[in-house]
């Protein structure tokens, strides 16, 4: 499997024994156990197929839906996966495609005729975004290990009539638990550096320190490799979600930061909309990936225009806003609420931006003293 959990699994069209082209988008809204199956003329396929049959009730009841891609064409013409009807789904691959899309191909060793082919599950959350990925190897503990794999997903509840929300679009698993600890690392082992605000002054725009509206510490990310992998990140579970959803097309990522609201400063960021001063007016969209949830209290995020509820993303789980919306961070009031923060914008807000570089005080923020 070429893809990583948090990512988001392009879908496919493809015959299948529901409907002759049958596409996979179609089940964007449900939770899915994808499973490359092979050939069930193999003794090692077969074995997999009857643990599945095994499993396909129990998992219909959990509101999974069981589908399967073989390779084999004669899988089909000799009915050998007959046993799964709908809502299992079994998708006819002979073409290999499906196999290669997901990485689930391997290239032919010395002397063979083809690529060989991976056998494993891949468990899909809603919105095609790859949970964990189950090698169907050794064999012998499969059917335990996807009993268990599956019984980690959080059930569904039936829906109900949602509350008045800002515009804003949350995305789970943007970063994963590791990526996560050594972003706060980088941070620990720079210490970060008062964090200020931008303000216009005329035609110039000023950097500012005041305790009063802010209380942050920020860490500029420089390593290049650590960036790549964050952009990667972004580009393969973030933007294709703005993409869909707001129908933007980001071309650049402003900045790499680790800011850190400290519980014994009562760190926090009074309300403010991110793109209303010459330099800023070319951010589009703000991004903030918590990096430590549960391990300290207070520091969810308001928009107040659009009422009292407030937003606390999970470890790893990015909140995406306008950057026009008015916010805040509100105080933490125990512990330290470490976060990523970045801006995205498009091509167009790019040359804007370069426009605007002029604006900018490059004399560095000021601290505004306590008689102003």
């Amino acid at each position: 499997m070429r893809f990583t959990p948090g990512d988001l699994l392009p879908p496919f069209v493809a015959d299948s024994n529901v409907r002759p082209r049958f596409d996979l988008d179609l089940l964007a809204g449900e939770r899915l156990l994808l499973v490359f199956l092979g050939s069930a003329g193999l003794a090692f396929g077969q074995r997999l197929r009857d643990d599945l049959l095994a499993a396909q009730r129990p998992l219909w009841e959990l509101g999974i839906r069981l589908c399967i891609v073989s390779a084999d064409p004669a899988d089909r013409d000799e009915g050998r996966l007959s046993g799964f009807v709908p809502p299992s789904i079994v998708f006819w691959d002979a073409d290999r495609a499906i196999y290669r899309l997901f990485g689930m191909e391997v290239a032919p060793a010395d002397g063979a005729a083809r690529p060989s082919l991976r056998v494993g599950a891949a468990i899909i959350a809603e919105n095609r975004r790859l949970k964990g990925f189950l090698p169907a190897q050794p064999l012998d503990t499969f059917a335990v290990r996807l009993r268990d794999a599956v019984h980690e997903i959080p059930p569904r509840t039936l829906g109900r009539p949602a509350p008045r929300h800002a515009p804003v679009l949350q995305i789970p698993d943007v970063f994963d638990a590791d990526l996560c600890r050594r972003l706060v690392a980088a941070y620990e082992a720079d210490g970060g550096g008062d964090s200020g605000f931008m303000r216009d002054d005329g035609e110039v725009t000023r950097g500012l320190i005041d305790g009063r509206g802010k209380r942050r510490r920020d860490c500029y990310l420089s390593d290049p490799a650590l960036c790549g992998e964050i952009r990667g990140a972004f580009e393969r579970r973030v933007l294709p979600e703005i993409a869909k959803a707001f129908q933007f097309r980001v071309a650049c990522i402003e900045r790499y930061l680790v800011a850190c609201y400290d519980g014994s400063d009562a760190g926090f960021f009074m309300v403010h909309r991110d793109n209303n001063t010459h330099a800023t007016a070319h951010r589009r969209f703000a991004v903030s990936v918590n990096l430590n949830g549960g391990e300290f209290e207070g520091g969810a995020l308001r928009f107040l225009e659009y009422g009292l509820d407030t937003y606390s993303p999970g470890t790893g789980e990015a909140l995406v806003f306008s950057g026009s919306l008015l916010h805040e961070a509100m105080r933490v009031t125990k512990g330290r609420r470490f976060v990523f923060l970045t801006f995205l914008h498009d091509a167009a807000a790019e040359a804007l931006r370069r426009r605007n570089l002029g604006t900018l005080d490059q004399s560095g923020p000021r601290t505004v003293t306590a008689a102003e």
